[in-house]
């Protein structure tokens, strides 16, 4: 749902964020950054299993991962066992390595982002137009 061209779930964000804003350009804008991801601090799934697969690329201890990934360490465990399992990761002597399963997904995650991020550019200019 929108009003003048901002979401209402954007100006929420903003609220809890504690963002003051003066200008209906600024809310624009603002909103703009929320949907660019630009200002959402929540992950997907799919980019949290990115990050974790990117991170393990050539090794890294378990502790490691959740610092660098900013994950608890409930959802390290949930993760971890989640990867191991589809084998998209693998442990050997202490450290999670991306097995090559993990490498084609973090290969096919950067090509739907970036054709997302190409579709997104194109509709941000044609609305602009």
């Amino acid at each position: 749902m929108s009003t003048g061209g901002v979401c209402i779930s954007c100006l929420v964000m903003l609220s809890v964020l504690n963002i003051n804003f003066h200008f209906i350009k600024d809310i624009q804008e603002i909103t703009e950054l929320i949907h660019d991801g630009k200002l959402n601090r929540k992950r997907s799934r799919l980019e949290t299993i990115y990050t974790i697969l990117t991170l393990s690329r050539q090794g890294i201890r378990k502790t490691h991962i959740m610092y660098r990934a900013n994950l608890s360490h409930q959802q390290l465990v949930k993760y971890l066992k989640v990867l191991t399992t589809k084998n998209l990761l693998a442990e050997r002597d202490g450290l999670f390595i991306t097995t090559d399963q993990g490498v084609a997904f973090i290969e096919k995650f950067q090509e739907i982002q970036t054709i997302m991020d190409e579709n997104w550019q194109q509709a941000s200019s044609s609305n602009l137009a």
